[in-house]
């Protein structure tokens, strides 16, 4: 690959056939890949003023990283969860790129300096069992509807599905059984 193309190349492989070929990975969840690189790229560009066809692993780098990190926290009011998040986007793209071109492992060292942003956990507190209990009552198990939206409510809380989850489940992807 020639050098100035191979960054383009190894992000639209990345995108194209290891996120969702090789890896297994839905649309939603590369989604933020892609959108991380897209940022990256855009910075690059912006600060190296330049067309994004010429943009190449080997301008990013020194502070390069830190400065798209620390402008996604500033300009762009992003959490620092949302940077860490970004930070291993990128990560995972250049160990991508590093394991199938040897001349990218020297960008993925620097990648890999770069430090995750402090971020303070958040507790997540749950529904107490009382609570649990009345919004079930709600639900009115005596009609159909109740008793659909019961059945829903159950499956979500039992399960820890998301809403999105639940709505693409098919009667096939259901098993029943000893291991259901």
């Amino acid at each position: 690959m020639e050098n100035m193309n191979s960054l383009l190349s190894f992000a639209r492989a990345y995108l194209k056939q290891c996120l969702p070929h090789e890896r297994k990975f839905g649309n939603n969840t590369i989604r933020p890949y892609k959108k991380a690189l897209d940022l990256l790229f855009d910075f690059v560009k912006v600060q190296k003023n330049m067309p994004l066809s010429k943009v190449a692993f080997e301008m990013i780098d020194g502070n390069l990283p830190s400065e798209f990190l620390d402008h996604l926290e500033k300009q762009r009011n992003c959490s620092p969860k949302t940077r860490n998040h970004r930070l291993s986007c990128i990560r995972a793209f250049y160990a991508y790129a590093a394991e199938n071109d040897i001349t990218v492992i020297a960008h993925y060292e620097e990648i890999l300096k770069v430090d995750y942003a402090k971020a303070s956990e958040k507790l997540v507190e749950h529904m107490s069992e009382d609570a649990v209990k009345a919004v079930m009552a709600e639900a009115g198990a005596s009609t159909r509807k109740g008793l659909r939206d019961m059945f829903l409510m159950l499956f979500l809380y039992k399960t820890g599905a998301r809403i999105e989850e639940a709505l693409n489940i098919k009667l096939r992807d259901i098993q029943f059984g000893k291991s259901p």
